[in-house]
């Protein structure tokens, strides 16, 4: 047993019930699993960088492109593809939007209402960015008054400078 664990023992080949088999019997098992995987897939062809998706994109562009290389260089009306492509994009300042909008409802259908969230029942208190109270605010003014002096000084302000633009035109009438 000394030969079996030595440096220059002889590799043992087995097959795939376990039986030992030659090494030439092994090699040959090999070749055919080889040529196995290859018939498995004989229409596809392996590339690198990119798959299926990435190839179809590639020859949609070269169609695209052979096909506005044919046109004339000086075009004076445009193709039907292109029309199609501006009508479909959307433009956010588009007037005539809401129109197409209405044509593409069915006249059957109606459109669905927004959304109506509910509003606070109580008068909001002023501030200074218009800032409207949720709807489950109870009316009460919780702040230290901050917002009422700011107006209050503002509106003074106001006060008084038409108040010196009047009594200088009073001055003036005299």
């Amino acid at each position: 047993m000394a030969a079996t664990n030595d440096r220059n023992a002889q590799t043992v080949y087995r097959n795939r019930e376990g039986r030992r088999i030659d090494r030439e019997e092994w090699v040959e098992l090999q070749q055919k699993k080889k040529k196995k995987r290859v018939a498995d897939y004989p229409e596809q062809e392996l590339e690198w960088g990119g798959g299926l998706k990435q190839r179809d994109n590639q020859e949609a562009e070269k169609e695209e492109l052979s096909r506005i290389a044919a046109q004339p260089f000086a075009r004076f009306e445009p193709d039907e593809k292109y029309m199609k492509e501006l009508k479909a994009k959307q433009d956010w300042n588009d007037p005539m939007r809401k129109f197409e909008e209405d044509q593409v409802t069915a006249p059957g259908l109606q459109k669905t209402q927004a959304v109506q969230r509910p509003k606070c029942p109580h008068p909001p208190w002023q501030n200074r960015y218009d800032i409207k109270p949720g709807y489950r605010w109870d009316g009460k003014v919780r702040g230290n008054g901050h917002e009422q002096e700011y107006f209050h000084t503002k509106n003074q302000r106001e006060f008084e400078r038409a108040d010196a633009w009047r009594r200088e035109m009073a001055h003036d009438d005299n």
